[in-house]
């Protein structure tokens, strides 16, 4: 259950990261930059962080559990 739970976090923090990207590319105007800034802040404190402390948890679990 574990292996299972580690594969979707790191893959949800994966599709996060490709979707940062995507968003970074769209980013051509100062205003849209700020935008991208703004957007890129809340991902990675509200998903990015938690996603990230929870692979790595479940990833140590699988390790030495």
């Amino acid at each position: 259950m574990i292996l299972i739970l580690h594969v979707i976090f790191a893959s949800a923090w994966i599709g996060l990261v490709a979707g940062e990207a995507v968003i970074e590319l769209m980013a051509k105007d100062r205003v849209t930059r700020k935008f991208v800034a703004k957007a890129h802040e809340i991902m990675d404190v509200y998903f990015e962080g938690p996603l990230v402390a929870l692979t790595l948890v479940s990833g140590a679990y699988l390790l030495y559990g």
